[in-house]
């Protein structure tokens, strides 16, 4: 009984579409807010890295160096992952929904998994994920992907915003070398973004009030700063709000772009709603708590995968 509670819960939740609705917005943060009140000691110069979340909040991106101890680990995973690619057996899949984006099949490799764990889970960008949602984060997306060449923008490859959450941090670790002919990343800056959202009556992932589609280049042309390109060096790390900030990538590639991609919300996710907080029931974990599926892969920090911290707990 309780199982079938859990699942009628969830069909509604989704077919109301939360996430682009206003009110329903609103209702949502208010009835799941979680504000954890945990610390986190940062392994940086306090100085310098208020300075650079400022300027995450300000812009809604920034590029980052990884430190000497997490350039360790991404040699270690960049290894590891090239040789998956170059091996015929493991070759990256495509995906469903994305022709343009092929994956690794993490399943089978559990050392990629355990390595690109630690240093998307770091000391470092668990820092900027706390300093820029203001809360615990929770990791909600965890994978290797291969921008496959192309030619016609679809999808994610034309300008639009996430529906994640209200805010959120994307974490994109080079494995390659990034130019123009990779299909890097583009992004508009959250201030421009929210006002393109407001002058179009921007509703996401829907048709916005103005007709334009909730994916689509002509919010491009109604920026005023234009926009960002983030070209890279291997190891190199763009952090980005993707709910804040229209971007689009793996456009036109001419060489495959490979990325160690991780994505943090807070724990009161449109797309990841924390119902197990409300009916304590494995599926409803599923849905909230995606990557609770490698919590064995690194236990201690196993509270950053799984959607349990109640608001002002202290948990680590």
């Amino acid at each position: 009984m309780i199982s079938l509670a859990s699942r009628l819960l969830a069909f509604i939740y989704f077919r109301l579409s939360v996430f682009s609705r206003p009110y329903l917005r609103r209702v949502h943060k208010k009835f799941f807010s979680s504000r954890s009140e945990i610390k986190i000691e940062s392994t940086k110069n306090p100085e310098m890295e208020q300075t650079e979340i400022d300027e995450l909040k300000n812009r809604g991106f920034l590029n980052i160096e990884l430190n000497e101890e997490t350039s360790k680990i991404f040699k270690q995973v960049e290894l590891k992952i090239n040789n998956a690619i170059n091996n015929e057996k493991d070759s990256p899949k495509g995906s469903v929904t994305k022709n343009y984006l092929k994956r690794i099949d993490l399943d089978n490799h559990p050392d990629i998994i355990q390595l690109g764990l630690q240093l998307v889970l770091s000391r470092q960008i668990l820092d900027y994920a706390y300093g820029y949602l203001g809360e615990k984060p929770l990791l909600t997306e965890f994978k290797v992907l291969v921008s496959d060449t192309n030619d016609e923008p679809v999808g994610s490859q034309l300008f639009h915003c996430d529906f994640d959450d209200e805010r959120m941090l994307k974490v994109f670790v080079y494995i390659n070398k990034v130019t123009k002919d990779h299909g890097p990343l583009q992004a508009i800056d959250k201030d421009s973004s929210e006002r393109i959202r407001a002058e179009t009556k921007y509703r996401y992932g829907v048709e916005g009030g103005t007709g334009i589609s909730s994916h689509s280049d002509k919010y491009g042309q109604l920026g005023e700063k234009g926009y960002t390109e983030f070209l890279a060096e291997a190891g190199d790390v763009t952090l980005i709000d993707a709910a804040g900030c229209f971007h689009r990538g793996s456009r036109r590639c001419q060489m495959p772009r490979v990325v160690l991609y991780g994505s943090y919300c807070t724990r009161s996710s449109y797309r990841f709603p924390p119902f197990n907080r409300v009916i304590d029931t494995d599926y409803l974990l599923r849905i909230g708590s995606p990557m609770h599926i490698y919590k064995n892969f690194y236990p201690e920090k196993s509270s950053y995968l799984i959607n349990d911290v109640q608001p002002n707990s202290k948990q680590d």
